[in-house]
């Protein structure tokens, strides 16, 4: 009895059931409003909480125990979040650079990642930064990693050896935002889904992931804006 009740759990985890239902939900929402010719931050605006509160929702125990807060875990959230914010300050200098001297020899174009971030803040003039960069923290920060690391990492983490789950999840993330937003936004995710990933896994906690991405919005956007 004991065995078979220990296996019944494992073997109902292993298999895909909504983790490849999500992210067809997700993959298509996108698609489709890409046809619609829709913003790609209004998509993110609206699917990310979509399937962030579905994620907790087929997984409510799992989120339970992963939203575990610990002061530790916190600073290790804060100090992530400090490292990626000026990694990123430093490369978007850089890809600046690179942009505008290829613009001026005639053969470059604006990469999408900088056309998003400048249609953010441009919609978002009237509104003041505190809300755009709490918005983002909330609506990206907090909802893409219940689904990514709380939802799909940690099936992943099921089904293989661990280190390979993150990579694999990481992996996936980045291929969502290259098709979305090229090249420059699939470097950025992939930095940042390895990282998120790490963090999840080292600390057994969502929380420090969620803190860093969230604290990453709110500096991007609010507090010292990249653009």
């Amino acid at each position: 009895m004991t065995a078979n009740s220990e296996d019944k759990p494992r073997t109902r985890r292993s298999i895909n059931d909504l983790r490849a239902p999500l992210m067809m939900l997700y993959v298509f929402a996108f698609c489709g409003g890409r046809m619609a010719q829709l913003p790609m931050w209004v998509l993110l605006a609206v699917m990310a909480p979509v399937i962030g509160v579905l994620a907790f929702v087929f997984e409510r125990k799992l989120m339970r125990e992963l939203l575990v807060f610990r002061p530790t875990g916190a600073l290790y959230g804060l100090g992530a979040a400090v490292l990626l914010y000026g990694i990123f300050g430093l490369a978007l200098q850089y890809a600046s650079g690179l942009f505008i001297g290829a613009t001026l020899d005639g053969d470059g174009s604006v990469p999408a990642f900088f056309v998003e971030l400048v249609r953010i803040k441009g919609h978002a003039s009237v509104i003041h930064p505190a809300i755009v960069g709490i918005a983002g923290a909330v609506l990206l920060g907090v909802s893409e990693e219940l689904f990514w690391r709380g939802f799909v990492q940690t099936r992943l983490m099921i089904m293989m050896p661990h280190s390979l789950a993150v990579i694999l999840a990481t992996v996936v993330y980045t291929g969502f935002y290259a098709v979305l937003m090229g090249t420059l936004a699939a470097v950025a995710a992939g930095v940042c889904g390895l990282i998120f990933g790490v963090l999840t896994i080292r600390l057994r906690s969502l929380v420090p992931a969620i803190i860093c991405h969230s604290l990453v919005w709110v500096f991007a956007l609010w507090i010292l804006p990249l653009v």
